[in-house]
């Protein structure tokens, strides 16, 4: 089985969410690492009692979940505590997408999309196959970020320019999503990739030798059950 893995990355407020929403509507497997970085700094985990140390009990809220907004505050206004922050979240973080690879492989999965903020930042653009975009310009990402968050266009700024410039990421895709414009020409876009990139994978599998491989896995579970059925 040879499983092909597409980075989806963007910047903050470009739109990656709604994209990713729509490819996961296709059936298409998403392994989205935001929700893994949430997973892996929850109450009792090693990560969380190490943000606890290094940043206090002031990024801690009252139910014991840690204070995003605050934590997002401190770390997107210092590049040391930036620093900090990566380097307690990123071994984890790594750990779990690798997990959730092997597992999709395992289970013969064809095509898996690896939604990373910071796919070319942290070097996981070096996993994929190939990788999409989804671009906005500078002057609609503060406009969206500022609404979205209801923050200044001074922290607009600051949680912008922590992540590589969208241009830069545009020019290393293989693949650009053009988010600019309405939810309609976004929609026809991720359309065509769907049709001209992931089709052709996933319909590979259908190929004699995986019928085959299917067939026989069915068999041979049949023939446990009916074994253990048996007196």
């Amino acid at each position: 089985s040879n499983m092909k893995i597409v980075g989806l990355t963007g910047g903050i407020s470009s739109g990656k969410s709604t994209v990713s929403t729509k490819l996961k509507e296709k059936g298409i497997v998403i392994i989205d690492v935001d929700e893994i970085a949430r997973l892996v700094v929850a109450p009792g985990t090693r990560a969380y009692k190490r943000i606890c140390l290094e940043f206090g009990r002031d990024c801690v809220l009252p139910n014991g979940q840690l204070d995003r907004g605050q934590l997002a505050r401190v770390v997107f206004a210092n590049a040391g505590a930036r620093r900090t922050m990566n380097k307690i979240t990123h071994l984890p973080i790594a750990w779990e997408v690798m997990k959730r690879l092997v597992i999709n492989f395992i289970m013969g999965s064809r095509l898996v999309v690896l939604d990373v903020p910071l796919l070319f930042e942290t070097g996981m653009h070096k996993i994929c196959w190939k990788v999409i975009v989804v671009h906005v310009t500078y002057e609609t990402q503060s406009m969206r970020l500022m609404a979205r968050d209801n923050i200044t266009q001074e922290e607009a700024s600051n949680k912008i320019q922590s992540q590589l410039p969208l241009d830069a990421k545009r020019d290393r895709a293989d693949y650009i999503i053009d988010n600019n414009h309405s939810r309609a020409s976004t929609s026809d876009q991720i359309e065509t990739i769907h049709h001209d990139v992931f089709q052709p994978v996933l319909l590979s599998c259908f190929s004699i030798f995986n019928l085959c491989k299917i067939i026989f896995s069915l068999l041979l579970l049949w023939l446990l059950l009916y074994l253990m059925r048996a007196p």
